[in-house]
């Protein structure tokens, strides 16, 4: 692969639409197959939203790996910008190897073209994964008490002190297991946080119907789904979705020269959290008996209190500022423009030093998995 350079910080693109577009022109650039599948829902420029997909076809593929990127929306940006680098790359140096490529990019296109973590039905699209229909409801133990803080019914006000009353909570409660309580993913409350819907999206059905489409008839599939906001700043957790077995977690670790977070060992070394109705966990049953394997790549950005800080302000404007849209608009309208200024740095920081090292580990954990796909054979 080509030498990074620092030029590549401009792919780091808010814009939905420039970043589908120059996404686009480089898998035809590259010469590599693409498909386009709409998602019906109003985007901001009303403008038809798509998942894109993008894939290198050789004739006797010996495995697959897919490199997803934006089922949280707000997270868009970072994994775009990781694909989009890496294919140009590429498509300047490419290789006449054996495995078959799939780049999804853009898997919550309205979330991207928004600015919101969620769907348009305000459903996390990583906790709407969900075996059977009757899954979805419920919510996990210990939610109930942080609803009222979590998800307040009332326009923004001063003095609210949210991030003291989480130390607070921390400190009683310890951050793994308050983590554990409020992010695994609740069905009971559609307009709160980490709301994992009523039944499958139109992101969930496509992944879950097409995905035999995408891979390669045999040989094993590694699946990167890029993510960020979790963790120590640039710093690269793979977390599975899945169990894995011991021997599986090795060469995993051996292919891509990083550790790979059990949800055990994550709970105890890092800042993470198991959730339910996850993507991979679902595509890990319906490929069996396909050696499949799921990593989430999540990269670092803030302090958990201050993201989750902005997700509660961001939750709030959607549904609580109606009433004062009328008769204060040009301070709704700077409100909402503070809000999506906070998200967006708390999921793509600014700063050239995080994007570079960011930029620069994406593109370095693709150019691992693709050149040593084999080990996992």
């Amino acid at each position: 692969m080509l030498p990074f350079t620092p030029a590549a910080l401009n792919r780091f693109q808010d814009d939905y639409f420039a970043a589908r577009d120059e996404f686009r022109r480089l898998a035809r650039q590259a010469g590599w197959e693409h498909a386009a599948y709409p998602i019906a829902t109003p985007s901001p420029q009303s403008e038809p939203l798509t998942i894109d997909v993008a894939c290198w076809s050789p004739a006797a593929a010996r495995g697959t790996l897919i490199v997803s990127s934006g089922l949280h929306g707000v997270e868009g940006p970072v994994g775009s910008a990781i694909q989009r680098t890496w294919l140009q790359q590429w498509s300047q140096q490419p290789s006449a190897d054996h495995w078959r490529l799939v780049f999804l990019h853009a898997l919550n296109p309205h979330g991207f073209a928004n600015l919101q973590r969620v769907n348009e039905d305000n459903v996390d699209l990583n906790r709407n994964f969900l075996p059977h229909a009757e899954d979805y409801t419920g919510r996990p133990p210990g939610y109930d008490q942080f609803h009222p803080l979590l998800n307040p019914v009332t326009p923004p006000a001063r003095g609210e002190f949210f991030v003291l009353r989480g130390l607070a909570m921390i400190l009683r409660y310890g951050l793994p297991a308050l983590q554990q309580a409020i992010a695994t993913g609740q069905h009971d409350y559609p307009q709160g946080l980490f709301y994992g819907g009523r039944g499958p999206c139109a992101t969930t059905r496509l992944i879950r119907d097409q995905i035999g489409s995408w891979i390669a008839a045999e040989g094993p599939i590694l699946h990167l789904d890029l993510h960020s906001g979790l963790g120590r700043w640039a710093g690269l957790q793979l977390l599975p979705d899945a169990p894995l077995t011991e021997a599986r977690c090795q060469a995993l670790e051996q292919t891509l020269g990083h550790p790979i977070r059990t949800p055990e060992s994550a709970l105890r070394t890092e800042v993470a959290y198991q959730a339910t109705g996850g993507m991979g966990g679902n595509l890990t049953q319906r490929l069996t008996p396909r050696d499949y394997s799921y990593l989430c790549a999540e990269y670092g950005t803030h302090h958990p209190l201050f993201v989750l800080r902005s997700l509660r302000a961001d939750q709030r404007l959607q549904y609580w500022t109606e009433g004062d849209r009328q008769r204060r608009p040009q301070q709704v309208a700077a409100s909402i423009r503070q809000t999506k200024a906070q998200l967006r740095e708390m999921f793509c920081p600014r700063s050239p030093r995080w994007r570079t090292r960011v930029l620069t580990s994406g593109c370095q954990l693709i150019d691992a998995a693709h050149d040593r796909l084999d080990r996992l054979s």
